[in-house]
């Protein structure tokens, strides 16, 4: 098993927040606790990836973001 994508650490309300400024839509957030073993933090490691298939992310997730919202809003 190999991860794919950027390293960077993000959490899911830092992720809603990105995607609600991209998409001008409105978000609200209720902290509730965690579900008995979620993760508290995760922070991928894609170097396995580099080392054997010689795949890196050129991308930043900003722009992934931004392409997935500009894709989705030409779909039919």
């Amino acid at each position: 098993i190999m991860n794919f994508g950027i390293e960077e650490e993000t959490t899911v309300l830092e992720l809603a927040q990105r995607i609600a400024a991209m998409t001008g839509a409105s978000i609200q957030h209720r902290p509730e606790g965690g579900q008995p073993g979620d993760a508290r933090r995760r922070r991928p490691d894609a170097s396995e990836a580099q080392q054997r298939l010689g795949w890196r992310a050129d991308v930043s997730l900003d722009e992934g973001l931004l392409r997935t919202w500009d894709a989705l809003q030409r779909a039919p």
